[in-house]
């Protein structure tokens, strides 16, 4: 069987700059591509914070890189920045966008198990806290950030999103009437809701920035002020914010703070004053102040966890194991897939008598991959011998 194409390209940079490493995995088919910056005092043993950020429609990781500008303060800071690529209908096009939902950008590509997967390799191959993961993006990027956050908030510690959340009802979920694809009322050109609901497993630390001048106002895929209905309600927080005006890196913010939240959440919006659909000056200083606050982790320590964690009891056996593996689920799952590290699938069935016969593939270190017909799936990492 062909192996999968893993890329590495180190470019070593000025002094500011450990390195930019441009990197690809296997997924769904096709080579997606990202890049990543580790701090200069980086050495593989401590274990330090990730932060992925998403880049909008009709951009690419480059151009949000030279925005965002992550890696400046993760060199001091000491935290990995990732900046992946979306993917572009068009064939040899740099001009990407993320599939967050149905309906979304057009896309049929799978971005949840891309994103997943590349979380997985950085993981296994860098030295990650895994209590201290967050998730950024802007625009169609913080749609695909909200998409995460959604069904994968175990997974991350905050998120931080940008001009950018969910399309559907009026209270986060799809019970108005209004939902399922159909037309927002008022939108030009006619936007179209989801089809699914935002349904997070646990409360999650919300901070969210807008530009006070931003059009389609209405577009709740843009500016969205039903986002922070939905947030402050599923963080616990009081329901009316605290409303202060801050001003930095030249950026006056007005800042609307929902306090006590339950589970030492927060949930805040940040509305830059005279600004519109761009990366405001002030967001990436503002977002690691908030971000860097935060651990999923209890006690503070890295669980060294690979895989996601939904919160679903599924127990995989023998592990390792040279003939069968068996599950142990109160879930019911349909399929399954084997996945290596690198993103490749090796063998994908019907699940039956939740068996797997992996006699068939060669030694090595996979993930298994279970999936239902609601689209809940869990990985694991397993080893065979």
């Amino acid at each position: 069987m062909k192996k999968a194409l893993l890329i590495y390209l180190v470019v070593l940079l000025s002094s500011n700059l450990k390195s930019q490493i441009i990197d690809s995995i296997f997924w769904d088919g096709k080579h997606r591509t990202y890049k990543f910056f580790l701090p200069k005092a980086y050495n593989g043993t401590l274990k330090i914070p990730l932060i992925l950020s998403l880049h909008p429609s009709f951009s690419n990781a480059d151009n949000h890189m030279n925005a965002a500008k992550w890696q400046l303060i993760g060199d001091t800071a000491n935290f990995i920045s990732v900046y992946p690529n979306g993917t572009s209908n068009q064939q040899g096009s740099t001009s990407y966008s993320w599939n967050a939902y149905n309906l979304s950008t057009g896309s049929t590509a799978d971005d949840v198990g891309f994103l997943n997967a590349l979380l997985d390799s950085m993981i296994l191959n860098y030295s990650v806290d895994t209590c201290r993961i967050y998730i950024s993006g802007f625009s169609n990027g913080a749609w695909m950030s909200w998409r995460m956050m959604c069904d994968f908030s175990k997974r991350f510690a905050a998120v931080a999103p940008l001009s950018g959340s969910w399309k559907y009802g009026k209270d986060g979920f799809c019970d108005h009437g209004g939902c399922d694809g159909s037309t927002i009322p008022g939108t030009n050109p006619p936007s179209q809701e989801a089809t699914i609901n935002c349904v997070p497993i646990k409360k999650i630390p919300y901070m969210y920035y807008r530009g006070t001048n931003e059009t389609n106002l209405t577009d709740r895929a843009i500016t969205d002020p039903n986002g922070n209905y939905f947030w402050s309600r599923h963080n616990g927080c009081d329901t009316v914010p605290t409303t202060d005006t801050i001003y930095s890196n030249g950026d006056q913010i007005i800042r609307e703070r929902y306090l006590n939240c339950k589970d030492s959440t927060e949930t805040i919006v940040m509305n830059v004053v005279g600004n519109s659909h761009t990366w405001h000056a002030s967001a990436t200083h503002e977002f690691w102040k908030f971000l860097k606050k935060y651990t999923k982790c209890s006690d503070g320590l890295s669980t060294g966890v690979i895989g996601i964690d939904m919160g679903i009891n599924v127990e995989i056996y023998p592990n390792p194991t040279n003939t069968a593996l068996f599950i142990n689920t109160e879930k019911l799952f349909t399929h399954y897939q084997i996945i290596t590290t690198t993103g490749q699938i090796v063998k994908q069935e019907i699940l039956t008598q939740n068996r797997i016969d992996v006699t068939d593939i060669s030694a090595g270190i996979y993930y298994v991959l279970l999936k239902n017909e609601s689209g809940m799936d869990v990985r694991s990492k397993f080893i065979k011998k």
